[in-house]
């Protein structure tokens, strides 16, 4: 039986694959090594995810997901 995207990225995070390389406010930059062993950038700015996958249920994100938040940075005068 093949594995849901959510299971998947449950399994990279488990298996030491998700690595986070910047978390500032609402940017976020992280490197997920898929199954083959190539490392897929994804990226969190400005409210959006981009990726380079192109399923709308990707895997990679959703392990970046399960461990990063974005916050709004508030400024102060």
């Amino acid at each position: 039986m093949r594995e849901n995207a959510q299971a998947k990225a449950r399994r990279l995070l488990c298996e030491g694959r998700v690595v986070i390389d910047l978390a500032r406010g609402r940017y976020i930059r992280a490197y997920v090594r898929g199954d083959s062993g190539t490392f897929y950038e994804i990226v969190h700015d400005k409210g959006t995810w981009s990726y380079p996958c192109p399923s709308s249920r990707c895997s990679h994100v959703l392990a970046v997901q399960l461990v990063t938040a974005p916050v709004r940075v508030e400024r102060v005068p």
